[in-house]
């Protein structure tokens, strides 16, 4: 099994799982259930492993979103979700590789700006499912 890639270029990342701001707070959010990655719309988003579309949906809050079922091990499997997209261009049930394009980013929903939002957990419809810190499948990133 080979190891996952970020969505985008991981020295994008500007906010991390479980944080909570002042901000945050001050909008009456709790902590940040996913990570976010500072980028321009329209920036293309790779699938972070091989796998398929298990959903794809808008949402009030997080706009476009797309979701990705594949393994993070020979015997786990998690959903990844793409949050903030442009638009949809992808269709639930698309079989992808690791790479491909699955979507671009966007301002969706009530978005800060535009970013990815990126969240994991172990079911589809991470809007209202658990979520866990997509990172810990992810290459480590240099500082």
């Amino acid at each position: 099994m080979s190891q996952l890639i970020h969505p985008v270029d991981p020295k994008h990342i500007n906010d991390l799982f479980g944080t909570h701001s002042a901000q945050r707070k001050a909008m009456g959010l709790g902590p940040h259930r996913g990570v976010d990655y500072s980028i321009p719309k329209g920036t293309p988003l790779k699938a972070v492993g091989k796998g398929t579309i298990a959903r794809v949906y808008e949402s009030k809050i997080l706009g476009w979103v797309v979701e990705l079922r594949t393994y993070v091990s020979e015997s786990q499997i998690r959903h990844f979700a793409y949050c903030h997209l442009d638009k949809a261009e992808i269709l639930e049930g698309t079989k992808v590789q690791q790479g491909d394009i699955i979507g671009h980013s966007g301002n969706s929903g009530t978005s800060s700006g535009p970013h990815l939002h990126f969240m994991c957990g172990k079911t589809n419809n991470l809007a209202t499912s658990a979520v866990e810190d997509p990172l810990q499948w992810l290459p480590k990133v240099e500082k």
